[in-house]
């Protein structure tokens, strides 16, 4: 039988803490990638005992509490994971699943 963790550690440097800080995933997985942005620790695809999946969630280091975000489009497990700043729509891609939509540009100039 294979065990599939829902565990995520985050190892502070400078102020050295034993044992787990962050709750359990929403979903347990292995082999997942895991970039950081913006104070928050973005665990995406992996392998969840069954499948490869392609969900996403966020760990949010200020309010320590787990979300999900947008799933990727294809599923993905033992994936490598980067940021890259500037583009347009990354805000987009990273908001929250269920979170009130961004505001269009035409609301904006309707606003001035």
């Amino acid at each position: 039988m294979c065990w599939y963790p829902t565990t995520c550690s985050r190892h502070t440097i400078l102020t050295p803490t034993p044992g787990w800080i962050c709750p359990p995933m929403l979903s347990p997985r292995s082999n997942f990638g895991i970039p950081v942005m913006d104070d928050c620790l973005f665990v995406a695809g992996g392998y969840n005992g069954f499948t490869t999946t392609p969900n996403v969630e966020y760990y949010n280091v200020k309010t320590g509490a787990w979300s999900d975000s947008c799933d990727m489009e294809i599923s993905r497990s033992a994936l490598s994971c980067c940021v890259v700043y500037g583009l347009n729509n990354m805000a987009e891609c990273a908001a929250p699943r269920y979170s009130l939509e961004l505001p269009s540009e035409d609301e904006d100039k309707m606003e001035e």
